[in-house]
């Protein structure tokens, strides 16, 4: 693994014929379908951690087995993620044809953003606990560990924490449900937000190693990052260095989104630009780097390729 690792977020557009194969009604021939198709330009382009394929609705797909069950607390052999059975096929195909390992990433919705989509903006301890628990069954469950594909990294989604000023959560127990949900995982471990405001919440939570930071579109979420507070908690810091905001990238250009308006708007020269900065800022406790957010709102799938290829070639070029 290099030292500096490339890696995405998770969601990519769909081809436009295979728009309607996957989902909770696509058959698994069409979810298949999906889910190779998308890795096979994740692949491509070069990412040292690609993300297995979210298709799905972020909340959903979680919650329905979930919310099948007593206080909310999932059997673990229930916590299954149907995209990954799927992707451990396509890289035994590859493994097959080339002879290269699959090192994966699985993006898994936290509980304080299930629990604020499906209980509300007060938070119940117990509750956001039992969450919890469920979420450290589907991380559990997303990792692979074969000759042809290994699960290296595994990230929270939480893009409420810090950014919704309606939840109201004691702080202990915010740190309780993100420990446990992290429990017993030990690949790298991720957590992904979209502000720094509760930077000081996620120093002081165990079993997180990486704090994802959107920082290509918002510059000054980085200013509340330290490289001594972050060596003083051994964490390590992930950062967004590509802008994936497709409605502010085609708002500028004036034209919908292709190719050619992310080699213009995001081209290498600014992404590297961007990584040296956080190189500078942060050293050797820079882990992760790409773009902001998933890429699933984008239309065309040429355009989410150019900007991941982008990012990978302003770190490795």
């Amino acid at each position: 693994m290099p030292e500096v690792i490339v890696s995405d977020i998770g969601s990519f557009p769909k081809s436009q014929s295979l728009q309607s194969k996957s989902g909770s009604t696509g058959s698994a021939a069409g979810m298949k379908a999906v889910v190779s198709d998308i890795m096979a330009w994740k692949v491509k382009s070069g990412l040292d951690v690609p993300l297995y394929p979210q298709t799905r609705d972020m909340i959903g797909m979680f919650f329905e087995p979930i919310e099948k069950n007593r206080e909310w607390v999932v059997p673990e052999k229930e916590a299954n993620i149907a995209e990954l059975k799927f992707v451990e096929q396509f890289a035994k195909e590859r493994f097959e044809k080339t002879g290269e390992k699959l090192s994966l990433g699985v993006c898994i919705t936290g509980p304080v953003e299930i629990y604020a989509a499906k209980a509300g903006y007060i938070f119940d301890e117990g509750l956001l606990l039992n969450l919890a628990k469920s979420v450290n069954s589907f991380c559990k469950n997303a990792i692979i560990k074969k000759k042809w594909c290994e699960t290296t990294l595994v990230s929270l989604d939480e893009p409420s924490l810090g950014v919704n000023p309606q939840l109201q959560y004691e702080r202990e127990d915010i740190i309780k449900a993100l420990e446990t949900s992290f429990s017993g995982i030990k690949c790298m471990r991720q957590i992904h937000l979209h502000a720094a405001s509760e930077n000081e919440l996620i120093y002081r939570t165990k079993n997180i190693d990486v704090i994802g930071v959107e920082a290509a579109e918002s510059p000054r979420n980085l200013l509340l990052y330290d490289k001594k507070d972050l060596s003083k908690y051994d964490k390590s810091i992930r950062v967004g260095i590509s802008r994936s905001n497709v409605f502010a990238i085609e708002s500028e250009a004036k034209k919908e989104i292709s190719a050619a308006v992310v080699n213009k708007s995001e081209s290498v020269t600014k992404i590297r630009e961007r990584y040296r900065a956080a190189q500078k800022q942060f050293g050797d406790r820079l882990l992760v780097v790409g773009p902001d957010c998933g890429l699933g709102g984008w239309k065309d799938q040429n355009a989410a390729y150019q900007l991941l290829l982008n990012t990978v070639k302003a770190v490795r070029g």
